[in-house]
């Protein structure tokens, strides 16, 4: 398993047996997770490289 975690384990982010994306979103103080705008650009630009490998899994 690809794990990445972003804020601080606020979120994982995996592929879950190279059929699908999981993401896993828990703040300690159960409180909605803040991203800056780097931040979301580097959720987004991970979700894609998991996106474009399961595209590749689906075609091989």
């Amino acid at each position: 398993m690809d794990l990445h975690t972003f804020k601080d384990g606020a979120i994982d982010l995996w592929i879950e047996q190279e059929s699908s994306i999981q993401l896993k979103s828990i703040n300690k103080f159960d409180d909605p997770v803040e991203f800056a705008a780097s931040e979301a650009r580097a959720l987004a630009d991970q979700l894609k490289r998991f996106a474009d490998l399961l595209d590749q899994l689906d075609n091989s």
